[in-house]
């Protein structure tokens, strides 16, 4: 899919002299009377708000409602806290819990580095949990695996890349008129609120002041 987290960073880049540059141009057309569009500037617009409407639907009915029961699944696996319990360095008597990251680290490290639990209360509350975590593991693995078997993230990316492809038509798409100008800003700035590639907008700008 495209990379659209870093888009959305880039469109914080040079708004202010976006803003500087076209004023004039924004102004010219906030006194127009009429404005008669491109073609084809409006035929990408209309492509680009059909393929992300249709994304925003499906994102809307399917893939956020399944995505919340997905978490909602994964959220309701229980932790366990081991019946055993051993005295801690400050002399209180403690359990391990696979809701303590502190007692997962123990045995995440234990099995790294191959300890042998010694036949004591610390030995027996690390058994415990170790074998609580695996049975914990492989119900969030089942939940993760019929969650991927779905296939909806694919199904995202490529409405997503659909729509993000349109989006770059809208954006690359040479205007030759203010009010052209004006509508793609307003289209772009639907997405975002400030552009992110300053030189495809200065472009436009020149091609209709006639510099070039």
């Amino acid at each position: 899919m495209a990379d659209l987290s870093f888009s959305r960073r880039g469109l914080l880049a040079g708004a202010a002299s976006l803003t500087a540059l076209a004023a004039p141009a924004l102004a010219s057309a906030a006194a127009g009377t009429s404005a008669a569009y491109d073609a084809g500037l409006l035929r990408v617009i209309a492509a680009y708000r059909r393929a992300k409407n249709v994304a925003d639907a499906w994102h809307e009915t399917v893939f956020d409602p399944a995505s919340t029961a997905y978490q909602a699944a994964r959220a309701a696996v229980p932790h366990y806290t081991t019946k055993a319990s051993f005295e801690n360095t400050f002399g209180k008597m403690v359990h391990m819990s696979t809701g303590c990251r502190t007692s997962e680290a123990v045995i995440v490290t234990s099995r790294r580095d191959h300890w042998t639990y010694q036949d004591d209360d610390f030995g027996r509350c690390c058994t415990e949990l170790g074998e609580a975590l695996d049975r914990r593991n492989a119900q969030l693995e089942q939940i993760d695996a019929e969650w991927l078997a779905r296939g909806l993230n694919q199904q995202s990316d490529a409405l997503g890349d659909k729509w993000f492809a349109a989006f770059s038509e809208v954006y690359a798409y040479p205007v030759r008129t203010v009010e052209d100008l004006t509508l793609k800003i307003e289209t772009v700035r639907s997405v975002d609120e400030d552009p992110y590639d300053i030189d495809i907008l200065v472009a436009d700008l020149n091609r209709i002041s006639g510099r070039f």
